[in-house]
Formats: C-alpha cells, sequence, structure tokens
C-alpha cells in the first residue's frame, strides 16, 4: 500500500511513500493451514485404528504438547516475522524488517549519501526456491527494489503478491517507490545507478545463463522428500528392535533423521538462489544504468521548452 503521511514524523520529514508488504508470506499461511488440517483431522483419524501410534494416549498431555507443537512453532515465526512498512522519507529509506527485530530497536535506515545504486530486481518467493519448475523465467519471480549502499551491503525490499496463489506483483507500485527515491537521491546530487557493472556482451550472457537454471533438479526434489517416510520408519523399526525407550525419544529422533534431507536441500536451494539473486542484481543494475544514460542523452538533446514541458507532466 502507498500513501501520503506524517504520522510520527516532525514537520517537513513527512513520509512520500509507504509499503506495508503483507502481514504473513502467503506461502507460510498455506503452510499453517496445511499443518493445521493434518493436526486436527488428519491425525485423529489415522489414530483411530492405530492405538499403537497413539501417543496422546500414552502421554496424555505432553502427547498433546507434542502433536501441537509444529502449528504453534509456525504461528509463533509468523507473528514475529511479520514485516514493518518500507518508508521512503526526506531523511531516508526505512528498511522493513521482522517486528521482532524492530522491537528491539534494529529497524535499519538508509541515508541517500550512502546510496550506491538502486534499481528494480526480481526475487524469488520462498516456495520458488524449491519448485521443481523454478527457473528464471518469469512466473515464479516477484518484483521488488535492490539497495545498494556504500559499505558493500545489499537490501531487496520484496514487493510480495496481495493473494494466495504464486504471481507476479503488480509492477506500478514499485515503480513508484522508486521514482520517490530517484527524486530524493537527484536532491542529494546522485542517481539511482552510481556504480553500474562494467560487463561486456559475453559476461551478460554468462550472468543470464546462471540465471536461468533450475536451483533444484526435479528427481532430487522429488527423491528428498520420498526419504522422509522411508527414513522414519527405518529409525522406528531400528530403535524399536533395540528396545529404545521411552518412545517419546524414538518419535524424536525418527522426526530428526526424516527431516535431514529436506534440511539439506533447503540449504543448497538458498545458497544456489543467493547466486542467482546476484546474478540477476547485476543484469538489473547493467539495464538500469543503460536506462539512465539514455534518458539523460534524451534529455540533453531536447530543446529546453519541451524539456520543461515533459517534466511538467511529470
Amino acid at each position: 500500500m502507498a500513501e501520503e503521511s506524517s504520522e510520527g514524523k516532525p514537520a517537513g520529514d513527512a513520509a512520500s511513500f509507504v509499503y506495508r508488504p503483507n502481514a504473513v508470506d502467503p506461502l507460510l499461511m498455506m503452510l499453517i493451514v496445511l499443518i493445521a488440517i493434518v493436526t486436527f483431522i488428519g491425525l485423529p483419524v489415522t489414530l483411530v485404528d492405530r492405538p499403537e501410534y497413539n501417543i496422546i494416549g500414552q502421554f496424555g498431555a505432553e502427547g498433546v504438547a507434542l502433536c501441537l507443537s509444529p502449528l504453534i512453532a509456525l504461528v509463533l515465526v509468523a507473528f514475529f516475522a511479520r514485516p514493518t512498512e518500507f518508508r521512503v522519507e526526506e531523511s531516508g529509506m526505512t528498511l522493513p524488517v521482522p517486528r521482532v527485530l524492530a522491537a528491539l530497536g534494529r529497524r535499519p535506515v538508509v541515508r541517500y549519501e550512502d546510496v550506491r545504486n538502486a534499481f528494480v530486481t526480481s526475487v524469488e518467493s520462498t516456495g520458488a526456491k524449491l519448485s521443481p519448475f523454478a527457473s528464471s523465467a518469469g512466473t515464479v519471480l516477484h518484483i521488488g527494489i535492490g539497495i545498494e549502499t556504500v559499505d558493500g551491503r545489499t537490501h531487496t525490499v520484496r514487493f510480495t503478491p496481495s493473494h494466495l496463489i504464486i504471481q507476479t506483483a503488480d509492477p506500478g507500485l514499485c515503480l513508484l517507490a522508486l521514482d520517490a527515491i530517484r527524486v530524493r537521491l537527484v536532491r542529494h546530487g546522485r542517481k539511482l545507478v552510481n556504480d553500474p557493472p562494467e560487463l561486456d556482451e559475453a559476461a551478460l550472457a554468462s550472468l543470464l545463463e546462471e540465471a536461468q537454471r533450475p536451483l533444484m533438479p526435479f528427481p532430487l526434489i522429488v527423491a528428498s522428500f520420498f526419504l522422509v517416510p522411508l527414513l522414519a520408519f527405518l529409525v522406528l523399526y531400528a530403535t524399536g528392535l533395540a528396545r529404545l525407550s521411552p518412545d517419546l525419544l524414538r518419535w524424536v529422533l525418527a522426526g530428526g533423521v526424516a527431516l535431514m534431507p529436506v534440511v539439506l536441500m533447503f540449504r543448497s536451494a538458498f545458497r544456489r538462489n543467493a547466486r542467482r539473486e546476484q546474478a540477476i542484481n547485476e543484469i538489473a543494475k547493467q539495464r538500469g544504468w543503460a536506462e539512465q544514460e539514455t534518458a539523460a542523452v534524451v534529455v540533453a538533446v531536447t530543446p529546453a521548452p519541451i524539456a520543461a514541458a515533459k517534466a511538467e507532466d511529470h
């Protein structure tokens, strides 16, 4: 949401652009709903005919807590990870962070003097990192603003979709934010892209190829998820033969071992996604610089009355 606001700001320093991200990541919300269905519907139905696996009956309140713990953990993650708003103000940009960090006073503000590059880029949604169809073709890429500072840090403001579906966010809102940033950078004697990458055609083609590679091979994704129940069964069977007790320890051990392939896949996917985002950022900076220089040339060769009329239109 973009709006004019002066809430909590002194006179002359009113916020000119405010974007409020979704309170909960859409894919995290879908995961909460899925775990809730499994907990309150799937688990009771399954345990009706399997009394030997009824941990609620065996452990009482501890069993109930164990069954509810995944759902409670996800709800807590959603609550504490709720992002703050993104503000473009005269004094600087206030970047969105999880609410828990904002409560601790760790809410970064980027001054325009410290901005090296600001550009429209593409970012992956959380689920796209593990999707077998994940590629740079575009359908799972969301739009965002990349902000690089003089200290070498890169901040990405993600403009997420407003519905629980994988779709591209409205680029208009992102461009409004970038235009608000551009106006303030100009006031501070800077451009959107001040330090463009020096890429020739071969380097640009290499980055494009890197950005188009799938994050994870489809067979590896399928195998990692099929390994979860298989490993859980093998651990429960082996610990049963070894007469390991208590049973709660067997279940915890089985869950830990079974989730290892998925955890390793997440780790690999996030690392590959970091390299992909870096490649996409370099491409975005190159294109932003080219558009910036083209616009400067157009203004330079345009007669003054016409240039003034165009400036008034914008």
